[in-house]
């Protein structure tokens, strides 16, 4: 598995996520400028809360690392896609960068958004990072 993110923060995965994102095969990278990979494969520039080129259930794996709390707009849409698009067995690691007021997720909205998924591990505001899995219904 492939998973190319521009907004990947390496520094703040603790080794515990690392060795997961390890040990499940998946190739990470931090592609800063897509243009100059131009040709080399298919590229996409979109905001999170509108990745309709992924296919429903079909990613094994979502790092939203720092990315809802640097949202200014969306986030509620934001969840949504990354719930559309992660498959049965798939996990996400959500985290949020800084709290409020810092960042634009307060702790009413961060329980909001993992009410959504079934918390592996983390969760908390305070350590603010959450595993999460697709609930199934």
């Amino acid at each position: 598995m492939r998973y190319i993110d521009p907004h990947l923060h390496t520094s703040l995965l603790d080794d515990g996520v690392m060795m997961k994102i390890a040990l499940t095969g998946m190739e990470a990278c931090v592609i800063p400028m897509l243009h100059c990979f131009n040709g080399i494969f298919e590229a996409h520039a979109s905001s999170a809360s509108d990745v309709s080129f992924i296919k429903d259930r079909s990613v094994d794996f979502v790092l939203a690392n720092g990315l809802l709390c640097s949202m200014a707009e969306h986030r509620k849409e934001a969840v949504n896609e990354i719930r559309r698009i992660l498959n049965g067995e798939g996990q996400a690691y959500l985290s949020l960068g800084a709290g409020h007021p810092f960042g634009y997720v307060d702790q009413a909205e961060w329980d909001n958004i993992l009410e959504g998924f079934k918390i592996e591990q983390g969760g908390s505001y305070k350590k603010k990072w959450a595993l999460v899995s697709a609930k199934q219904e």
